[in-house]
């Protein structure tokens, strides 16, 4: 009985540790990793909407992001996405301080 016991706990643990290794949450920008906000004129401000999807199957915890510089700021509509669910990511970029090609 005690061994049978045992057997049952050993599997559990083995089972439930599996399924929590399994379960994780997949980043996925719709549209890829790169966009161009093409010829932008000294003074604009220009914005571009990001979609992440969790492709995963586990919550998807979006925080901290962060900006390179004070010209471009973010707003995230959520920091939890859930699995199959999508989430955006609004960038603007102000151009007042620049000239010439920028990056």
């Amino acid at each position: 009985m005690k061994r049978h016991l045992l057997c049952i706990l050993f599997f559990a643990i083995v089972f439930f540790s599996t399924s929590v290794l399994i379960a994780q949450p997949k980043f996925n920008i719709v549209g890829g990793l790169r966009f161009d906000f093409g010829e932008v004129f000294t003074g604009m401000i220009v914005k571009h909407t990001l979609t992440i999807k969790n492709d995963g199957t586990d919550t998807l915890y979006v925080h901290d992001v962060s900006t390179s510089c004070g010209c471009t700021a973010t707003m995230l509509s959520t920091e939890l996405i859930a699995p199959g669910k999508s989430g955006s990511l609004e960038i603007s970029f102000d151009s007042k301080r620049f000239s010439g090609f920028v990056e």
